[in-house]
């Protein structure tokens, strides 16, 4: 296990899928590897779909966001995981509960990802 500060957002309610995620996190080494390896490695170690990560507006104290999806349809969550300025703090949201332009993006992301999987299927 590495020494990174993680923590859950302070929004309620927590879910399950955000603290089994974090709880993956945890066993990753960001550092060393790199915010997108660990965040997949975590992702997939928890079942869960990555969907994209990209640099985060420097205002807000992140580098980095990641998007993770949790469960399908109804069930769906969507996670977001932010690495703070110092490359080290990661931090777990529920995007369904977050009104920012990110979390809205992941929504349909997740969504329109979620569809196309349908659609190539029952082709």
């Amino acid at each position: 296990m590495t020494d990174q500060s993680l923590d859950i957002a302070a929004k309620l309610p927590v879910t399950l899928e955000a603290v089994e995620l974090e709880l993956a996190l945890q066993m990753q080494d960001i550092v060393s590897r790199g915010f997108e390896d660990s965040v997949q490695d975590a992702v997939e170690a928890a079942g869960y779909k990555f969907l994209f990560q990209f640099p985060a507006a420097s205002e807000n104290g992140r580098q980095r966001v990641a998007a993770v999806s949790a469960g399908e349809g109804d069930d769906r969550h969507i996670l977001l995981v932010h690495l703070g300025e110092d490359g080290e703090t990661l931090q777990v949201e529920t995007a369904n509960d977050n009104a920012d332009s990110i979390a809205n993006f992941a929504v349909s992301y997740a969504g329109l990802m979620e569809a196309l999987g349908r659609s190539a299927a029952s082709a």
